[in-house]
């Protein structure tokens, strides 16, 4: 089940194990704005950090295979926000089939789009190929 991420930033599920993803490239000339492969994190409150997490009184922390923590901390939110703008949130799930699902249909867009631009180069080549070979005498 996707959770809300307002139950997230607002404390409230401090300590539960959950999965977050996110991928996403709205401009394809630019590299992913967030690529977040599907993890198994703790919810755990910022007051148990120095790093500065906006927007949020809890931040994820990743767990090893063991369920002890890593050092990596992911961010509820990306860098997009400004101001009253918090920016895009990470996917939170309880399940991690959801969780990857969810990020597969993530890459399943951004690839459709790279398809599309990859066949309007192609097709521009191609045009500009048989122009080239129709200006020979």
């Amino acid at each position: 089940m996707q959770i809300d991420i307002k139950n997230i930033v607002d404390g409230q599920m401090n300590g539960e194990v959950v999965y977050v993803c996110d991928f996403r490239q709205p401009d394809l000339n630019k590299k992913a704005i967030r690529k977040v492969l599907p993890t198994k994190v703790l919810i755990v409150s910022n007051a148990e950090t120095k790093e500065r997490i906006n927007y949020s009184e809890s931040h994820f922390v990743e767990l090893k295979a063991d369920g002890t923590r890593k050092a990596k901390i992911i961010k509820p939110f990306d860098n997009t926000g400004f101001r009253s703008y918090t920016g895009e949130p990470v996917a939170v799930f309880t399940e991690e089939q959801e969780c990857i699902d969810y990020f597969n249909q993530q890459c399943d867009k951004v690839l459709k789009q790279l398809n599309i631009k990859k066949m309007t180069i192609i097709n521009d080549i191609v045009r500009e190929i048989e122009e080239v070979t129709n200006l020979k005498i």
